[in-house]
């Protein structure tokens, strides 16, 4: 199996993304074995990846790994979880804003995952075998869908629908201007956008529209619901964006580069505000070894009403 690799951002530290239950002495092991690669050849765990880079490993001694010395036991955090959909090979779960989907320290037990594990071994179904992993990641900021595949087998029937962009995701969005009127300028009820997207060389955390030989694809579609709010003389819009790839902070851009900045997006220009009003809202997938083109709905948080 394969993962897109995020530029400049160290591989070990991404390999924790893809596997937060690896300790930080075994995904290094792995790396210098030649376990886990980068476009199947071996790097060192310091190795800063390139645009267009994939993380590449062996998912069968992985598994061997994690049964045995390679695992990391997550601090089990008690929380107030809101699980949308849940089988023995599938957990999906509602993010709230403020936290992070994965520890983002060996000392940081507030994760999503945390809670998970708390919310997994106090369920009367709970395999002590079974290992979490992460499928999808949104922004600490950001709210809404999160799943989690119980197995090596579930993750990689999930990532691959990801890869082929075969899964539906659309996010509601609070932007800063009136999009209804930019859209009857354009004659468009949905606009769609394709470009490409890369980090800036000066500020690894923000991104921005480039050339096809600089940057990776990104497609989005934009469409107007309401208007939201007005403060003072500037008008907010809401919006539902639907996205066919999944690039970092590609919704993010593709609304501030348009004029349209999310509300309480800082990075990117947007109005102050108490969060970033940004929320993933519906999944359309195929369930492992169930529902075909099953919806996911999170509920929609009062600040977007």
């Amino acid at each position: 199996m394969n993962h897109e690799l995020k530029p400049k951002q160290r591989v070990d530290l991404q390999v924790m993304e893809v596997f937060p239950e690896l300790t930080r002495t075994s995904i290094k092991k792995l790396i210098i074995e030649g376990i886990i690669k980068v476009n199947n050849e071996q790097k060192m765990p310091n190795y800063k990846p390139h645009e267009g880079d994939k993380l590449t490993y062996d998912k069968v001694k992985i598994g061997k790994y994690l049964k045995s010395e390679g695992s990391l036991k997550l601090t089990e955090t008690k929380m107030d979880l809101e699980v949308l959909f849940e089988d023995e090979h599938t957990l999906i779960i509602f993010k709230p804003i403020g936290i992070h989907v994965h520890p983002v320290t060996k000392t940081d037990t507030k994760s999503l995952l945390n809670g998970v594990y708390y919310y997994m071994s106090h369920n009367s179904n709970f395999d002590s075998s079974v290992r979490l992993r992460l499928v999808n990641r949104i922004d600490k900021e950001t709210s809404g869908i999160v799943l989690i595949s119980k197995s090596l087998e579930a993750h990689d029937f999930y990532s691959k629908q990801f890869e082929d962009h075969t899964i539906i995701k659309e996010y509601l969005a609070i932007v800063q201007g009136d999009f209804f009127r930019f859209l009857e300028n354009t004659d468009d009820d949905i606009l769609e956008i394709t470009d490409y997207i890369s980090s800036r060389s000066d500020d690894n955390n923000k991104y921005y529209s480039t050339t096809p030989e600089n940057g990776r694809l990104a497609q989005s579609k934009i469409q107007f619901l309401d208007y939201f709010n007005e403060f003072g003389d500037k008008k907010f819009s809401k919006v539902l964006v639907s996205i066919k790839t999944g690039r970092t902070h590609q919704i993010r851009v593709h609304l501030s580069e348009l004029g349209f900045p999310i509300l309480g997006d800082g990075l990117y220009d947007g109005h102050k505000y108490n969060r970033l009003m940004l929320h993933a809202y519906r999944l359309i997938l195929d369930i492992y070894n169930g529902e075909k083109e099953f919806e996911v709905i999170a509920s929609i948080p009062n600040e977007f009403n």
